[in-house]
């Protein structure tokens, strides 16, 4: 949000500067860093080699992987190799000989550590720039670190410092490698050093700021947009030209879709016509029509959220009309578990779908039961995904309740994928402007029928982020057309938008993740959700 709004951005690594295009599109800025304290020190002396960690013990930081593959390591070579941490135990160190812990320690004896390491293990995915990591390449210290992180995995690849690994296979391969070759160790660790010290000193960064801001843009000026004449204005006239891709935009360019993510070998015609052909019994085949006709698009955002491994276990809330459920069972080899809520007594039942183009018919059994209120019916670390999409907005006392189920059967480690309309896309935009009203109707479905509360982008990363969900990706994206009879014109509204074009999309796509100690935490309701409620 506020990366949208600035006149530019500094950035601490180039693979993070990506990171920010893919998430809010294409912004001004600078890579600067930030200086490292690259003063060599005495290395601790030990007796046995080892492998240092510094940082919090933490799951998001890739430590509980970090230890299962020290462990299987260590079970698997005969080495006198150890494994020493300092920092932070947020969660317990295993109880293991080879495993030692220092707790917080002196930045000296961090440094003395880091110059007498064998090597340096970095296990974090989400690494903005790793101090810590360019610490110990400047005590020439080789660094093992994930793929996970393109930061890290930059650092290494620009430097010659250390090696990176995908998987354990790489890990045991890489640290074998480090262990047996001293000469390529001490390669690696001049290599790491000399990277660091001709990019992050104190004199360099000082210089890259001055760059930075100097370049900026006046307020009245920006150079990445092109202002409007005095006459005639058009709304891509007030748009960056980099961003006039007519394939990804809609509403005069005003706001921002990322490509649809089609099935390989299917385009868009041909996927359209075989979900448009899915009925299921008894459905009215004109509203169907329609659903499909708006909502296609969305069908497919979510089914490209759903990652593409074999034999996952997936849970689909809200499956009826089944048209993401015929993607996933076309397009995911997945062993499907759907639910629905029908506001009968019955807890489970069946339908049956036909899809039309292909002539196939398919009877799909759910469960029945109101998310809200009720245990989900399935055990604990259950399932690898939950689909949790276009259910939140309708629900009308405890979204957090459902979270906290979709938490317990989801395995420690697994994905939400979840979608809901965005309360500030374009069209609500234009009504606010024009003093027209952007709630939901009745419907003739219910209270359940309408949508009850909408979210924003940073309504749903606080509500999931303080609940234990790690958000992976989170965009905006138009489906359909639009049918706002607003007469507040895209130009005017323009020069007010003009920095959030990627949070104006009509949907907003989520997936997550959730590790084991993020299970185990308690629920919050945030006050500015909740109000009035029990003690």
């Amino acid at each position: 949000y506020a990366a949208r709004r600035a006149h530019s951005l500094i950035w601490l690594t180039e693979a993070e500067r990506r990171l920010g295009h893919i998430l809010w599109g294409e912004l001004p800025g600078r890579v600067v860093g930030m200086a490292i304290d690259s003063t060599l020190r005495e290395p601790v002396l030990r007796d046995e080699p080892f492998l240092l960690y510094c940082g919090r013990i933490d799951p998001n930081k890739g430590c509980l992987e970090l230890f299962d593959y020290f462990i299987r390591f260590k079970e698997q070579h005969q080495s006198p190799l150890r494994l020493v941490l300092t920092g932070k135990d947020d969660i317990p160190v295993p109880d293991h000989p080879e495993i030692e812990f220092r707790g917080f320690v002196s930045a000296e004896e961090k440094f003395s550590l880091m110059a007498g390491a064998t090597a340096y293990v970095m296990p974090s995915g989400k690494e903005s720039f790793s101090i810590v990591t360019l610490e110990a390449m400047a005590q020439r210290t080789p660094v093992l670190v994930t793929s996970a992180s393109d930061v890290l995995a930059n650092h290494v690849k620009q430097s010659g410092g250390g090696r990176i690994y995908q998987d354990y296979e790489s890990f045991a391969s890489q640290l074998g490698q480090l262990l047996s070759d001293e000469s390529m160790r001490s390669r690696m660790g001049e290599a790491g050093r000399a990277y660091v010290t001709s990019r992050y000193t104190s004199e360099r960064v000082r210089q890259s700021l001055i760059e930075a801001v100097e370049s900026c843009p006046e307020p009245e000026e920006d150079a990445n947009v092109v202002f409007m004449p005095k006459s005639s204005p058009t709304a891509s006239q007030l748009l960056p030209e980099k961003r006039r891709d007519a394939g990804a935009r809609r509403s005069g360019n005003l706001s921002h879709s990322p490509p649809l993510p089609l099935p390989a070998g299917w385009g868009e015609d041909g996927l359209r016509a075989l979900i448009g052909s899915v009925r299921v019994e008894d459905a009215p085949d004109e509203e169907m029509k329609m659903y499909v006709e708006a909502d296609f698009k969305r069908f497919v955002y979510t089914l490209g959220l759903v990652p593409e491994r074999s034999g996952q276990t997936v849970l689909e809330l809200g499956a009826n009309p089944y048209f993401t459920t015929t993607l996933l069972y076309k397009f995911r080899e997945a062993d499907l578990h759907l639910a629905n809520f029908f506001s009968q007594s019955e807890r489970e039942g069946k339908q049956s779908v036909t899809i039309h183009q292909t002539g196939e018919i398919i009877e799909y059994s759910y469960k029945q039961f109101n998310i809200e209120d009720e245990a989900f019916p399935y055990r604990d670390d259950f399932f690898d995904v939950v689909l949790f999409c276009e259910i939140i907005e309708h629900l009308l006392s405890d979204p957090v309740h459902a979270l906290l189920e979709i938490r317990r059967v989801l395995k420690p480690g697994g994905t939400l994928v979840l979608t809901t309309p965005n309360v500030v896309r374009l069209d609500n935009v234009r009504k606010i402007i024009g003093g027209e009203n952007i709630y939901d109707p009745y419907s003739g479905y219910g209270a359940y029928g309408r949508h009850n509360r909408e979210y924003t982008q940073e309504d749903l990363f606080n509500l999931l982020s303080i609940n234990g969900f790690s958000i992976g990706t989170m965009f905006t994206a138009d489906v359909n057309p639009g049918h706002t009879s607003s007469s507040v014109s895209l130009e005017r509204i323009a020069p007010l938008v003009r920095n959030r074009q990627t949070d104006l999309g009509q949907y907003i796509f989520c997936q997550s993740s959730v590790n084991q100690a993020a299970k185990q935490l308690p629920p919050v309701r945030p006050g500015w959700l909740y109000r009035s409620m029990p003690e």
